[in-house]
């Protein structure tokens, strides 16, 4: 869904309590995020990647696409393992990741690649990143503040967004991502010639998009309303100091939208509407809804600490006033543009 990742900036710029870091991020909301009423009733997935891309949808629009002469800021193959890791698969010994994740020190590359390895899982499509990705946005982040480069701080912080949105999202986190592996299920599909035909797949397979897409495209204003109503006025998380800091603070944020909304849960709850006769994102929306708000609610809490922990990091107070402002779109877009 292309309004959620928007949404949970737009959110957080409101979280903020350090005033100058509050006043830059409402002077960038729209760089950041969308407005909600400006999405028509087509819904946003009208994004035109050579204009300017609000950053919390770069990674969606822009990094995914392939890169080809003609546009030469698409990342695609290299760009999908930063959207989410596999936390919850037991290995061998029945230990998943999450279980071997503790404390700030045991978020490392080796940890995952062992962990990947022991699951066979040798392909870098099937080796998620994301924490790695919100810690080096969180660095890029300080840097920026110390260096008193205010656009590149928002486009950091920006697009940083998207990764937390992902990590609030609970099948980003899952070897469930998309129906469970392990199981099949037997679904007449209509044909394009009309005629019904029976097929075996993957158990729960379209529960991604359907949850995901479907779902939240058509509650969003329910789903947002409810957040903004949940998440008070500022993110009253303590700071975390350090890009490994706030990588786990990511891999807790998936931790606790998991305990919110268990992903099995999720899948046979869609193989259910799937065989029944119900609408399977209204099958959802009325099960998982109220969790899948209380997820984001924590999401938006989690970026406003981020971006506020590096300000500080970066002595962001010292900063003058005067640069507080919006910055041109074009700069922006001619940063998240160059690989």
């Amino acid at each position: 869904s292309m309004t959620f990742p928007s949404g949970l900036a737009r959110v957080a710029c409101d979280l903020v309590k350090d005033p100058k870091l509050h006043r830059l991020m409402r002077a960038n909301r729209l760089r950041v995020s969308f407005e909600r009423e400006a999405i028509d009733a087509n819904g946003p997935e009208k994004f035109d990647a050579s204009e300017f891309v609000p950053l919390a949808n770069v990674p969606d629009v822009v990094w995914k696409r392939s890169r080809t002469a003609g546009f030469p800021a698409g990342r695609s193959g290299r760009e999908n393992p930063t959207h989410y890791a596999n936390l919850d698969e037991p290995d061998a010994n029945g230990q998943t990741l999450l279980d071997r994740l503790r404390a700030p020190a045991d978020l490392s590359v080796g940890a995952f690649q062992d962990y990947y390895d022991d699951l066979g899982h040798k392909q870098n499509s099937e080796r998620g990143l994301l924490p790695f990705r919100v810690w080096q946005f969180y660095d890029k982040m300080v840097e920026a503040v110390g260096d008193r480069w205010i656009l590149e701080f928002v486009c950091a912080a920006g697009i940083l967004a998207h990764y937390v949105g992902d990590a609030c999202k609970v099948l980003h986190g899952s070897h469930l991502f998309d129906g469970d592996p392990s199981r099949t299920q037997q679904r007449t599909v209509r044909k394009h010639d009309g005629t019904l035909e029976s097929i075996i797949e993957r158990f729960g397979k379209g529960v991604h998009s359907d949850y995901e897409d479907r779902m939240i495209n058509e509650h969003i204003d329910a789903l947002m309303g409810g957040v903004e109503a949940a998440v008070g006025q500022q993110h009253a998380m303590p700071p975390v100091r350090g890009g490994q800091d706030a990588g786990f603070a990511v891999v807790e944020l998936m931790r606790r939208t998991r305990n919110r909304i268990d992903p099995m849960a999720l899948v046979e709850a869609y193989a259910g509407a799937l065989q029944g006769d119900g609408d399977a994102p209204e099958v959802l929306w009325n099960r998982f809804g109220t969790a899948t708000g209380d997820a984001t609610a924590d999401g938006c809490r989690v970026l406003a600490m981020l971006w506020e922990s590096a300000w500080s990091e970066g002595n962001g107070q010292v900063i003058d006033d005067d640069l507080l402002d919006a910055v041109p779109a074009k700069e922006l877009m001619a940063l998240y543009s160059d690989q």
